[in-house]
């Protein structure tokens, strides 16, 4: 339920992309409706933003908050791309799930002091680049 609703979001995006790419109309449903779901998880941004959308939706018990979405759609894609990520609780959790079926990224907390500590030894380490 929740991818369909995703790719409906996406709807306009996914039909420019298949007519730029010159693939038949037939090859683009086949696609939407037995590879889509994988293909976007292996997309570092998009597929977070999809897995936390979907944890989110299934939380019944979960009230939305102001900065819910917000930090749903910048916080999943900071944590596909950068080293550290520092959020809230709630969205930390999401992300780290969200961490299982997703392709690698960077380390979520939800404390600054663990995430200070966690930079700290990647310079130590001169893992970073400067």
């Amino acid at each position: 339920m929740s991818l369909a609703r995703f790719i409906t979001d996406m709807q306009d995006d996914l039909a420019q992309a298949a007519r730029d790419s010159g693939i038949p109309t037939e090859a683009f449903q086949h696609w939407l409706m037995n590879d889509s779901e994988q293909a976007l998880m292996r997309l570092p941004s998009v597929g977070r933003i999809r897995e936390v959308t979907h944890r989110r939706l299934a939380n019944a018990d979960d009230s939305w908050e102001r900065n819910d979405l917000y930090d749903m759609l910048f916080l999943s894609t900071a944590a596909g791309y950068a080293d550290f990520v520092v959020g809230e609780r709630k969205i930390g959790n999401y992300l780290r799930q969200a961490a299982a079926t997703t392709p690698p990224g960077g380390q979520v907390f939800v404390k600054m002091a663990d995430a200070f500590a966690a930079i700290e030894t990647e310079l130590a380490v001169g893992a970073l680049a400067t």
